[in-house]
């Protein structure tokens, strides 16, 4: 049973989706500490959008039969990660600095949903093994 849980797609995914909505809690965070920094710009968290084409099949396909080769095409759904992007190409004042503290905010609003959407969903994942275990498998 627990190998089981180790290999499930929707236990990863969940996993994967809180450790990125950690990681991007932690990239807005940062750019909210420098709103005052003169030349600082902005960083944001690609994700969903490689996960959506990963789980939809889009694009070439490469198999891989050892982790020495080159992937070809979208990895695996198990390989996609949160990737870190910097805003270079915009400037909000004089001084450089790109930050406009109400649209973090909004991000970080936006993010906090989305985490406790996972985690959600992750209580209602464990909550029906915990069923299954306490009925016996329906026996």
């Amino acid at each position: 049973m627990i190998s089981r849980l180790n290999s499930s797609k929707t236990l990863n995914l969940l996993a994967k989706g809180l450790d990125t909505a950690s990681y991007r809690h932690r990239i807005i965070a940062n750019n909210i500490a420098n709103v005052d920094t003169p030349g600082f710009k902005i960083s944001g968290v690609k994700f969903e959008d490689t996960l959506r084409r990963t789980l939809n099949g889009e694009g070439i396909r490469g198999v891989r039969t050892n982790k020495g080769h080159m992937q070809l095409g979208l990895p695996n759904y198990n390989e996609v990660m949160p990737k870190k992007y910097m805003f270079n190409d915009t400037n909000y004042r004089n001084d450089k600095n790109n930050v406009d503290i109400e649209v973090e905010m909004a991000k970080m609003a936006k993010n906090t949903v989305y985490q406790e959407a996972c985690i959600t969903r992750l209580n209602g994942f464990f909550s029906n093994i915990n069923v299954a275990i306490e009925k016996g498998g329906g026996r």
